[in-house]
């Protein structure tokens, strides 16, 4: 079994408290709103705290991804959405999280490259039904992570 530095060990500790901090943001102003009309009234700063905390949360979840198809020296993915693929390929995630993982993917997209606006029901969808999952995929990453031996 390879041999994870401790360096490389506090960077996954480190991504996966920062996805924590965005999903504590982002519990935070799905308690506040609690119907899709609440959320549409909310102010701009609500809805750019949700779509900023949202696409970091997808971003560490990749990064974390990618990291350790690195770190176990899996075939190298060509999109972020391959990273999950490999992961899914290696046994290292079940693949009931693929479809979720295409539809954050797709969101982080559209967000990042603007490709269109993306509709204020995707963002409330996302803080209603799948924090939880979001959560649940980086926890599987970081498990996977911690069967790795220390240097």
């Amino acid at each position: 079994m390879p041999y994870l530095a401790n360096k490389r060990m506090l960077e996954y500790t480190s991504k996966l408290e920062n996805l924590n901090e965005c999903l504590r943001k982002l519990y935070s102003i799905a308690k506040k709103y609690t119907t899709i009309t609440s959320y549409k009234k909310a102010n701009w700063m609500v809805k750019d705290a949700v779509e900023r905390n949202i696409q970091k949360s997808i971003e560490i979840i990749i990064d974390m991804g990618k990291m350790l198809i690195s770190d176990r020296k899996y075939k190298i993915p060509e999109s972020n959405y391959e990273v999950f693929e490999v992961l899914v390929e290696e046994k290292e995630l079940p693949i009931e999280y693929l479809d979720l993982i295409k539809k954050v993917i797709g969101t982080r997209n559209k967000i990042i490259h603007n490709y269109e606006r993306v509709d204020d029901e995707i963002f409330f969808s996302i803080i209603k039904k799948h924090l939880k999952e979001m959560k649940l995929i980086a926890d599987l990453i970081f498990s996977r992570v911690k069967g790795l031996k220390r240097t």
